[in-house]
């Protein structure tokens, strides 16, 4: 059984704090890929220049790793950051890692 976690997640910052949280989520990236089991961290943006969405794909090997990325003081205040600068509330999709 595949023991993987993997989620593709849309966030959509308000313009005034589009650049805050794309530099606050690029600040971690090299610290979660630290983190014994994650396989993939990855953030990417919308090619429409009228979408100013952040699209984040996470691939951790199992629950543990999972668990001790979001355990991290900076996932913390990644998550205060975004409390009041998001148009909408992050939209997530657990995928199942085929190959």
């Amino acid at each position: 059984m595949n023991e993987s976690i993997v989620y593709f997640l849309k966030i959509t910052p308000k313009p005034e704090y589009y650049v805050e949280i794309m530099q606050k989520i690029q600040d971690i990236i090299p610290l979660v890929l630290q983190i014994p089991g994650c396989e993939v961290f990855s953030l990417s943006a919308s090619i429409d220049p009228n979408d100013q969405s952040l699209f984040l794909y996470e691939v951790f090997a199992d629950q543990k790793s999972y668990d001790s990325y979001h355990a991290q003081g900076y996932t913390q205040i990644l998550k205060e950051v975004c409390k009041d600068g998001l148009v909408s509330p992050i939209q997530g999709q657990r995928l199942v890692k085929i190959a």
